[in-house]
């Protein structure tokens, strides 16, 4: 095959589900394909929302300060070059389907699914491009993800709300639990959920991880003239401040866990400030089309709704507004209204 496209739906095809969490059937290709990332900090972001704004604002925050850095992301929007970037740049064909053949040539006749093949791609194209940090979103949950097949340096969790119940629990406590099993033994965490699970703290306790809460370790606040006061932790647990003034695009929680994560990081500040104005494709982005002002959203849970509501209150009154809805048939379609 020397087409991406050809790889793509060859992928549909090699496992009998679309989904399916465990690592039992990974590790071997894993430990095969034997990916280096040791010259690498390598930082795991888990959550039910917000953890695509935080990837690609910590991207951004490490790239203004010049270092070489790796995102994995999913799902895509428009091609399958967006899940796999370096330096900010998507991968092309040729570079991605180099991935695709060394996993495929470490599989024997082990079954995967197609984001399991996907991320072990990922990190087969991660190990050669030298880098500096490698940024990690999780697929669904985090304890049985492909990505947490690696060990990270700094946890991320954005938020715990349901969704994917048939797959990670019906409550809160059940899914936070599934999403701290990103955590590893004495490696910080980053939490954004106001009120976190009680899995998620006994994780944290266990684990003896160093642990930032938002709103208690970290917050950012905006100010009524725009731009906003972040203020956080410094690794030796110093308090650090910093004002800025530029736009905010992004849920200020996601804006915080990202800067204390950058923090963690690097103790020191972002040297390019403007990062923090970053868009992200799909979240509250706004288009103009022919003069009609149009507003795109992947809101695909309760929650995720309810910031898309708050957000779409705070905008002016127009005569007249159009809502396209479209959601997969195992969500909460009721709540999500």
């Amino acid at each position: 095959m020397t087409a991406l496209s050809d790889w793509l739906q060859r992928l549909e095809t090699l496992h009998p589900a679309p989904m399916a969490l465990g690592l039992d059937r990974l590790s071997p290709v894993f430990q095969k394909l034997n990916p280096d990332l040791s010259a690498a900090k390598v930082i795991t972001v888990a959550g039910t929302n917000g953890k695509g704004s935080v990837v690609e604002l910590l991207q951004n925050l490490l790239l203004s300060a010049g270092h070489r850095v790796g995102l994995y992301t999913s799902p895509h929007l428009l091609r399958y070059n967006e899940r796999v970037r370096v330096n900010g740049v998507e991968l092309d064909d040729e570079t991605i389907i180099a991935g695709l053949e060394a996993v495929e040539r470490c599989r024997s006749d082990i079954a995967l699914t197609y984001f399991e093949f996907s991320t072990l791609a990922a990190l087969y194209n991660f190990a050669q491009a030298k880098l500096d940090y490698v940024i990690l979103e999780v697929g669904l949950g985090g304890r049985l993800d492909a990505v947490n097949i690696v060990d990270p340096d700094l946890c991320v969790l954005t938020s715990v709300a349901l969704d994917h119940e048939a797959w990670l629990g019906n409550d809160r406590e059940q899914i936070g639990a599934e999403k701290a099993g990103i955590f590893r033994p004495g490696v910080p965490v980053v939490c954004g959920d106001s009120e976190p699970p009680e899995s998620v703290l006994n994780r944290v306790k266990e684990l003896a991880c160093p642990y930032y809460h938002c709103g208690e370790d970290f917050a950012l606040q905006q100010s009524e003239n725009g731009g906003a006061l972040w203020w956080g932790r410094s690794r030796g647990g110093s308090r650090r401040e910093v004002h800025y003034k530029g736009p905010l695009h992004l849920l200020p929680v996601n804006i915080a866990c990202a800067l204390q994560a950058y923090w963690l990081l690097k103790d020191d500040a972002p040297p390019d400030w403007s990062a923090l104005s970053s868009t992200v494709p799909g979240r509250q982005e706004h288009l103009n089309f022919e003069g009609i002002d149009i507003i795109l959203d992947v809101a695909h849970n309760p929650a995720a709704s309810e910031a898309l509501a708050r957000h779409l209150q705070q905008l002016p009154p127009v005569e007249r507004c159009c809502a396209l809805f479209r959601v997969m048939a195992d969500k909460e379609i009721d709540g999500m209204v």
